[in-house]
């Protein structure tokens, strides 16, 4: 006890205080106990850690009295954290040799970048789940992340997006000869009774996954255009030929079934169709003409000079209610249908091909820039205003070659074509919103022009200037496929529910 106090005394000798400021021990027998000096023998000290803190005796001279503080340094709690992960956490960001490279490697030059960031975000995810942080400890690492998920950021339009990627290698690959990357072209397509029918030579090739051997149809005795449309519901699909003549072919009676013209006054070449879901088809041909003709090939209706130019690329919505037009006059012109009553205009500085229609929401409509734009918009063919905008800066795009929509999630496919550190690459991106990617994939050395569904939107199909068409399996296994079917077939009991009673509530009127 009188040890204590007379370190407060030496302490206070030591500090250079004045004579008034010494300590002075207000205890009546701190005197009586000074005798106690002459026997007092201090032990030697070992002191083994040179960091460790000291202790500190600090006096407060405020009405409180006499109070003793120590103070130690927090160190950061370690126990349960496994410090490579962490290391690979911190230096994530950083670039690789392999970063670019996707666990499913059967391609060498296949990545899906939305994958890798996937399985970062799953792993860091998982680290902070299994990490607990107590309230009384000071915590020097980054704060628990929460759990980040596709679809939480708003929807700008009707989605059931996949929860996390899926797009692996593609599990077929076929060689394509002589496929251009010409945006006037239309020479593939897949219709729904399973059949991909291609343009090459002048000459048309059937290919079915059931039979992988293509066969050429040989009986046509004529060239074909580089112009090809399946009918959305008969094995049939529609072939532009020289001289202003369309031919009707028949897979099941494998011949050609009907022949008709187009209505122009001058020699014309048809470049662009599309057939309705009631068996009308619409064409457009080099000089910007648009043409109707109904189940029995009669035109019915027309319009000169739709478009100044060829018409590239035709675009029905879901229900039939707008028609989208594209042509080389740089025009992306909305038409009412079916009395093509000219809706509204978008202008662009050059060609667009990518425009597609939303699968249940009829009034929605992506439009990709063109060549040296790379831009992407979502707009309301109904109020004529624009929903969303996606700029070419944010991933280097030079142009979007061609847009889809998958007809089970709602997702919108998108083909960049784009440049990176000088190098001219595509990219596929799947989009659940305009700044969310669920897959972007590279795989192809050329532009891709044709996204096309198979298989009820199961199966992705893309053909690209590297004479390559790879297949796809959009939503992986076979659960999903299901899961997917059973919601879109849900969907279309409510859509036909509220059409029945919209018809009714008008005949009771």
């Amino acid at each position: 006890m009188l040890s204590n106090f007379l370190f407060k005394v030496e302490k206070s000798q030591r500090s250079g205080s004045g004579v008034d400021d010494l300590y002075t021990s207000h205890l009546w027998y701190f005197n009586l106990l000074m005798f106690l000096t002459d026997h007092e023998l201090p032990t030697t000290s070992i002191d083994n850690i040179e960091d460790l803190t000291q202790e500190l005796d600090l006096e407060d001279d405020n009405n409180k009295g006499n109070q003793r503080y120590s103070y130690d340094r927090f160190i950061p709690r370690r126990a349960g954290i496994n410090l490579e992960v962490l290391n690979y956490m911190l230096l994530e960001k950083s670039t690789s040799s392999n970063e670019s490279e996707s666990p499913t490697q059967e391609h060498k030059r296949f990545s899906n970048k939305a994958y890798i960031k996937w399985q970062r975000r799953m792993l860091r995810e998982r680290i902070w789940a299994s990490v607990s942080i107590p309230k009384k400890i000071l915590n020097f690492s980054n704060s628990k992340q929460q759990s980040e998920k596709y679809n939480v950021t708003n929807q700008m339009w009707p989605v059931h997006a996949r929860s996390k990627p899926l797009l692996g290698s593609p599990t077929i690959v076929l060689d394509m000869p002589s496929l251009e990357g010409n945006i006037y072209d239309n020479c593939t397509d897949w219709g729904n009774s399973g059949y991909l029918a291609s343009v090459f030579g002048g000459e048309v090739f059937l290919w079915h996954p059931k039979n992988h051997n293509p066969e050429c149809i040989s009986n046509i005795e004529r060239y074909v255009n580089k112009c090809i449309s399946w009918n959305m519901h008969k094995p049939t699909f529609a072939m532009a030929m020289n001289e202003k003549i369309v031919s009707i072919y028949d897979c099941v009676e494998k011949k050609v079934v009907k022949e008709f013209t187009c209505q122009c006054e001058f020699a014309c070449t048809v470049t662009a169709m599309r057939w309705t879901k009631r068996n009308t088809l619409i064409t457009g041909c080099n000089h910007g003409n648009l043409m109707v003709f109904n189940s029995y090939f009669k035109l019915i209706n027309q319009i000169y000079k739709a478009h100044g130019g060829i018409i590239i690329h035709i675009s029905l919505s879901c229900n039939n209610t707008y028609l989208a037009t594209t042509g080389d006059d740089n025009h992306v012109r909305i038409w009412r249908w079916p009395n093509l009553k000219e809706h509204f205009q978008i202008t662009y500085e050059t060609p667009v091909k990518g425009v597609a229609w939303h699968p249940w929401k009829p009034s929605y409509l992506a439009v990709g820039g063109g060549y040296g734009n790379g831009s992407l918009t979502l707009w309301n063919a109904t109020n004529y205003t624009r929903l969303g905008y996606r700029a070419p800066s944010d991933n280097g795009a030079i142009s979007v070659d061609s847009l889809t929509w998958n007809p089970l999630t709602g997702e919108l496919v998108v083909s960049y074509w784009l440049e990176k550190n000088g190098i001219e690459l595509n990219s596929i991106v799947v989009l659940s919103n305009l700044t969310t990617e669920v897959d972007a994939i590279e795989w192809h050395n050329g532009r891709v022009l044709y996204l096309l569904w198979g298989n009820d939107g199961a199966t992705l199909a893309t053909a690209g200037a590297d004479e390559n068409l790879c297949m796809w399996e959009f939503l992986g296994n076979f659960c999903n496929v299901k899961k997917f079917k059973n919601m879109r077939q849900t969907r279309k009991m409510v859509n036909d529910i509220f059409v029945t009673s919209k018809i009714f509530h008008q005949l009771i009127r």
